[in-house]
């Protein structure tokens, strides 16, 4: 704190006598080894699209343009991530745009679109994602992350976001809603804390948190199934989503046959027959998978 003030008594003297500009100030506080200004950034119009972590630019449509970071100008080992940069809001870090950098400290802010790769393989220690910001596939992969803090809003965390690394603990805020394949490989993770709806809505994909030194999972209500007994519960979760994909696909094949029999009275009896039999059968596995996943949780004393 008090270099602080000092620094800033400096710089104001600087600025009384006209010897610094208003960026100087800025880079007396921050250094001038972080990109935190308009000028140190590339950049891109964006629209925002409905396709889970993706931006997509718009060269015709000038209605709700935004920005999406493509890397910075300069030799920088910091990043401050605006929140607009000349009066357009920034949402968005784009593809690999801050990959192998040897970048040591990134401050977000909220909202953000974190695309696949944006951080991997720097050197980063530590990290805070803001609330309401989405994380893509491999985004802080390949760093030397030891912590992390997700604040609560964050919802989604990409394929390999968090691979390896040197994570020794894990807290997943309840706002999360699906964690991908692979997301925290390569650890040497030993506690993760998660909320036990995210577990039991399927929202984790069965190898999220392979490859490292787990004995046991939390729940935030404090109690904790061993990670052998966690990853055959996933295993019967996903196959049920199998099996919902499968109902899915059929229901699909089913409307279109019906429409493409539909004047032969024949074909369509026999369509909705064997479709009935697929839907039974297809139904009474479903109940199988649900009773065994029951069975399993209330074996170790968990009542769902």
């Amino acid at each position: 704190m008090k270099r602080f003030y000092f620094a800033m008594c400096i710089v104001g003297l600087k600025v009384l006598f006209g010897c610094a500009s208003a960026s100087d100030v800025n880079d007396e506080i921050h250094g001038p080894e972080v990109a935190y200004l308009p000028r140190h950034f590339t950049y891109k119009r964006v629209t925002l699209a409905s396709s889970g972590n993706t931006v997509y630019q718009s060269s015709r449509n000038r209605d709700n343009i935004y920005l999406s970071i493509t890397g910075f100008q300069g030799n920088f080992t910091s990043v401050i991530i605006p929140v607009e940069i000349n009066g357009s809001r920034v949402i968005a870090i784009d593809y690999e745009a801050f990959q192998e950098k040897k970048l040591t400290s990134v401050t977000l802010t909220n909202d953000l679109i974190i695309d696949n790769r944006a951080f991997r393989n720097n050197e980063l220690a530590e990290i805070i994602i803001p609330s309401g910001v989405r994380i893509g596939a491999g985004a802080f992969a390949g760093n030397n992350l030891n912590n992390i803090i997700f604040s609560d809003g964050v919802k989604t965390i990409g394929v390999e976001a968090f691979a390896r690394n040197n994570l020794t603990e894990v807290i997943i805020p309840d706002s999360v809603i699906s964690i991908g394949a692979e997301t925290f490989n390569d650890n040497i993770l030993d506690s993760i804390i998660i909320p036990f709806e995210l577990f039991i809505n399927r929202g984790i994909a069965l190898n999220a948190f392979g490859k490292n030194e787990i004995n046991n999972i939390t729940f935030k209500d404090g109690t904790s199934i061993s990670f052998l007994h966690f990853i055959q519960a996933l295993s019967i979760m996903e196959e049920s989503k199998v099996l919902e994909q499968q109902a899915r696909n059929s229901e699909l094949l089913h409307h279109s046959n019906l429409i493409t029999y539909r004047n032969n009275p024949t074909m369509l009896a026999d369509i909705k027959r064997e479709y009935e039999q697929r839907v039974a059968e297809r139904m009474q596995e479903w109940d199988r998978k649900a009773l065994e996943l029951a069975l399993l949780l209330n074996s170790i004393g968990i009542s769902w």
